[in-house]
């Protein structure tokens, strides 16, 4: 017999018994056995925003950020972590630990061989041309995003929309 027809001549023995276990499974109150736990929003928890929330920056906007000097400021470019890293120069950091320097004036951050700071081509989700960082000094730099997957920078750096 092939798998398909032992499959069915199962499923044709115990109709009335997959049913009502079915039911029983939904009645027990234990959310893992029900059958459309999926839908069942009741089960759905947010996590509260706080402090290290990420905030998707507005497309085509500049958007100004501020970190103390020698900190890193997480963000993430699509679905990817970078840091920016305030040293003597500002410094984009990949998840591998590859950093891209970024200098004075604007720098355009993207896959593209032409940016100013060309990120891997494995970062699949970042544009090729990704985004604007404009480094101002006393670590503050301006955001522009300019793709369509997002660049998401931590709410308690955000400082202003210009």
């Amino acid at each position: 017999a092939s798998r398909q027809e032992v499959l069915q001549s199962l499923y044709a023995r115990a109709p009335a018994a997959r049913s009502s276990s079915a039911g029983d499974a939904a009645d027990s109150g234990d959310p893992s056995l029900k059958e459309t736990g999926i839908f069942d929003l009741t089960q759905v928890q947010f996590a509260p925003r706080g402090d290290n929330c990420m905030n998707r920056l507005p497309r085509g906007e500049t958007v100004a950020v501020r970190f103390s000097e020698g900190a890193e400021m997480d963000m993430m470019i699509a679905r990817h972590r970078f840091k920016l890293v305030q040293r003597e120069a500002l410094y984009l950091v990949d998840d591998a630990g590859r950093e891209l320097a970024l200098r004075q004036g604007r720098n355009l951050v993207g896959r593209h061989m032409g940016n100013d700071a060309v990120i891997d081509g494995s970062y699949r989700g970042a544009s090729r041309k990704h985004l604007i960082i404009e480094p101002l000094g006393n670590g503050i730099a301006r955001l522009t995003d300019l793709s369509s997957h997002g660049t998401f920078a931590p709410s308690r750096c955000l400082v202003s929309v210009t």
